[in-house]
C-alpha cells in the first residue's frame, strides 16, 4: 500500500525502517502507539496495536534475511489505523495462516489481516477500527 487508505481525512502517514533485529521492536511499538494515542483510540486498542506489531514483526524476523531491514508504514484514518510491516524473507513465513499462537493473536485483535509475498518481499497488512465492531478501515 503506497497511498493513504480510502476514507482517511487525516492524511497522516509515518514510515520507519529499522534493522531486522528484535531489539528494534520497541521503536516500532512506540511509533504505532504514539500515532494511535493522537486519535480517539482507547488504551485497550493502543495496547492491542502494540501486541499486533510485536507479533507481526516477530513473524517476519523468523524468516528475514540477516542483513535485511524491516519497514513499518502507519496510516491514520478518522475511524481506524492501517499498519504494514515488510521485509525480504527467505521462503514462507512460519506461523502465517495456521494455528500458531502469533496468527491467532493477530486474527483476534484486528479487523483485517493479510500477507502478501511479492518477489521475496513479504508484507503483513493489518487494519484496526477504533470501534472494533465497525467495518474494515479502508473502503
Amino acid at each position: 500500500m503506497n497511498e493513504i487508505p480510502a476514507g482517511s481525512t487525516t492524511g497522516e502517514h509515518v514510515s520507519l525502517t529499522v534493522p531486522a533485529d528484535a531489539t528494534y521492536l520497541t521503536f516500532l511499538r512506540s511509533a504505532v502507539a504514539g500515532m494511535a494515542a493522537r486519535t480517539e483510540a482507547g488504551v485497550d486498542v493502543i495496547e492491542d496495536l502494540r501486541i499486533a506489531v510485536d507479533e507481526a514483526v516477530t513473524l517476519l524476523l523468523n524468516s528475514a534475511e540477516a542483513s535485511n531491514a524491516v519497514q513499518c508504514d502507519i496510516w491514520l484514518a478518522d475511524h481506524g489505523i492501517t499498519i504494514e510491516v515488510s521485509a525480504t524473507a527467505q521462503g514462507e513465513l512460519p506461523g502465517v495462516g495456521d494455528d500458531s499462537y502469533s496468527w491467532m493473536v493477530l486474527d483476534a485483535i484486528l479487523n483485517e489481516l493479510r500477507v502478501e509475498n511479492r518477489g521475496g518481499r513479504v508484507t503483513i497488512s493489518m487494519q484496526r477500527a477504533w470501534d472494533r465492531g465497525s467495518a474494515p478501515v479502508t473502503a
